[in-house]
C-alpha cells in the first residue's frame, strides 16, 4: 500500500479541497460585507430615518409600544418589484417600547433620486398597523380641528362686521386647507363685504369646483352677480342651488333680492316670505320691507 503523504495524487486532493474552503470563505466574507454595507447604506439614508421617525410620530400620538422606542436589529433586506414593477427595498427589523416589542416591515421604492419609504407595517401580537396610513389620517383629521377653529373665528368677526380681521383669519384657513370649499367659501363673502367683488367671484368658483354642490359656494356667487348687478345670472344661479336645496332658506333670500332688483317686485315679495317661512332672517328683513 502507497503511503498517502507520499502520494502525489493524495496531496492534490488536499490541496484542491483547501483550496476550495478557501475560496468559499472568500465569498461568504464578501457576501458577508456586502450585506453590513448595505445595512449601513439603507439605515444612513434618509428614507429608512424618516421611516423610523414615522414609528416615533406614530407612538406619541397613539402609544402600543410604550416609548421612548429602540430600534433594533435586522431580521432581513430583500431586493424585489412592486405591484407596479416599481424596483424597492424591502427590510425587516425589531422596534421595542417599554411595554411591547414590534416586528417592522419598512418597504423602500427606489426612485431616480433616492429611496422613498412606501409602507411602514409595525405586527404586535398578531395586529397589523400601518403606520404612514395612520400618521396620515391624524395629520388630516389635526389640520381640519385647526381648519374648523379659524373658520369659527372669522366667522364671528364677520359677522360683526370685523372684515378686515375676518379676511386675515380666512386666509390662514384657506392657507392651511386649500381644497376645503367652506373655507374659499367664506373667504369670498368676505371680499363681497370689502367690496372686492372680483376676489370674492374667485373664491366662489374655486369653491365650487372643489364641491359643484357646495351650497354657500353657489349662494355667494349668486350674491356676486346680485353686486355686479347682473340679475339673470343671479337668479339662475340662485335658482339652481334651490332646485338640489328647496329648504335653503337664504338661497330664497338671495333670488328674492335678485328678483327685486330685475323689477321683479311680486317674485321677489313671494320669494322673501318664502326665506322667511324657512327661518332666514334676512328674508323676513326684505319681506317686511316689500309688504
Amino acid at each position: 500500500m502507497r503511503n498517502r503523504r507520499t502520494d502525489p495524487s493524495g496531496r492534490n486532493a488536499l490541496l484542491g479541497c483547501g483550496a476550495a474552503f478557501t475560496l468559499l470563505a472568500g465569498l461568504v466574507g464578501v457576501g458577508l460585507l456586502a450585506y453590513v454595507g448595505a445595512v449601513v447604506a439603507v439605515r444612513s439614508s434618509t428614507a429608512y430615518r424618516s421611516a423610523m421617525s414615522a414609528i416615533d410620530a406614530r407612538e406619541v400620538t397613539a402609544p402600543v409600544l410604550g416609548p421612548p422606542l429602540r430600534h433594533g436589529w435586522w431580521l432581513g433586506l430583500q431586493l424585489g418589484r412592486s405591484d407596479t414593477d416599481a424596483l424597492e427595498l424591502r427590510v425587516r427589523s425589531i422596534v421595542s417600547g417599554q411595554v411591547r416589542r414590534a416586528t417592522v416591515y419598512t418597504t423602500l421604492s427606489v426612485t431616480a433620486d433616492d429611496l422613498e419609504p412606501t409602507s411602514v407595517l409595525l405586527t404586535i401580537d398578531g395586529e397589523v398597523i400601518d403606520v404612514l396610513t395612520d400618521n396620515a389620517t391624524s395629520a388630516a383629521a389635526r389640520i381640519d380641528d385647526r381648519t374648523t377653529t379659524l373658520l369659527d373665528q372669522a366667522r364671528d368677526l364677520f359677522d360683526r362686521a370685523r372684515f378686515a380681521e375676518a379676511l386675515l383669519v380666512a386666509d390662514q384657513a384657506v392657507e392651511l386647507d386649500a381644497d376645503n370649499a367652506s373655507a374659499r367659501a367664506l373667504r369670498g363673502h368676505i371680499h363681497l363685504a370689502l367690496g372686492d367683488a372680483a376676489s370674492a367671484e374667485a373664491d366662489a368658483r374655486e369653491a365650487l369646483n372643489l364641491d359643484p354642490d357646495h351650497g354657500e359656494g353657489m349662494r355667494l356667487l349668486a350674491g356676486v352677480h346680485h353686486a355686479d348687478e347682473n340679475w339673470p345670472a343671479c337668479i339662475d344661479v340662485a335658482t339652481l342651488r334651490l332646485r338640489a336645496a328647496p329648504r335653503d332658506g337664504a338661497a330664497w333670500t338671495v333670488r328674492a333680492r335678485c328678483y327685486l332688483g330685475s323689477g321683479k317686485r311680486r317674485a321677489a315679495a313671494a320669494g322673501a316670505r318664502e326665506a322667511c317661512d324657512l327661518g332666514d332672517e334676512d328674508g323676513c328683513t326684505l319681506a317686511r320691507a316689500l309688504e
